[in-house]
């Protein structure tokens, strides 16, 4: 597939902004008529040596709950005997 100049801008500016593979393949079709698929749309991208701006993960600002995975109590320690938890097996 070939680009013209003022396509590639577009294109070019849609990455700038911060836009998902998905959404690029979606405005392509809607504002060109070209109709690829998510594969192509990713080839596109490479051939124009475009990368994709990734996005910040949300940060959980509950900081009082345990974050997933962590469970409570391991790695503390067990003052009478001077072993962690997970080192005793009780957790």
């Amino acid at each position: 597939m070939e680009l013209s100049n003022s396509q590639k801008e577009v294109l070019s500016g849609w990455v700038a902004e911060g836009l998902k593979l998905s959404e690029i393949q979606r405005r392509l079709n809607e504002t060109f008529g070209i109709s690829i698929t998510y594969m192509e749309t990713r080839f596109l991208l490479d051939d124009l040596n475009l990368d994709l701006i990734s996005q910040p993960k949300p940060v959980d600002s509950d900081l009082s709950q345990p974050a997933h995975g962590e469970l409570e109590g391991v790695g503390q320690r067990d003052e009478r005997e001077g072993f962690t938890a997970a080192e005793t097996g009780r957790g």
